[in-house]
């Protein structure tokens, strides 16, 4: 549904959405996915440098898989694992700081960094999104 007010259209609904972006469905999803994916990157890119390391492993196993789709919603997924998912859950909770190997690192690596993307993610989609579109 389409409000307007002082030159400025709000939209709410994935039919609204899909009107702005002024495409199909599947492809405005693609689009977001898009967007979402690179939020998720810089969201991975800050937590690495937070991550501890001690052989590297765990740091190494970091991962945003591509985006999925499914009844509307779309789904990034992103973490440390693999083979190393039991350990980086173990450090990641640890209720106390350990003197990791290398200055900077801490527990609640992935936690903090998406914690501080989440006030301004909104905004953040919205210029990527426009930006992917050519606006």
């Amino acid at each position: 549904m389409a409000k307007k007010g002082s030159g400025i259209i709000a939209m709410t609904g994935a039919e609204a959405l899909t009107a702005a972006l002024g495409k199909g469905r599947a492809e405005t999803a693609k689009i977001v996915g898009q967007a979402l994916m690179e939020e998720a990157r810089l969201v991975m890119k800050e937590s690495v440098k937070q991550v501890p390391v001690d052989d590297g492993f765990l740091k190494a196993s970091a991962e945003v898989l591509p985006p999925k789709f499914s009844m509307g919603f779309v789904k990034i997924t992103m973490g440390y694992g693999g083979a190393a998912a039991a350990y980086a859950l173990y450090v990641h909770n640890s209720p106390y700081e350990k003197n990791w190997t290398k200055s900077g690192t801490k527990s609640h690596f992935l936690s903090d960094p998406l914690a501080a993307a989440v006030p301004h993610i909104s905004m953040t989609l919205q210029k990527r999104i426009g930006k992917i579109m050519g606006r």
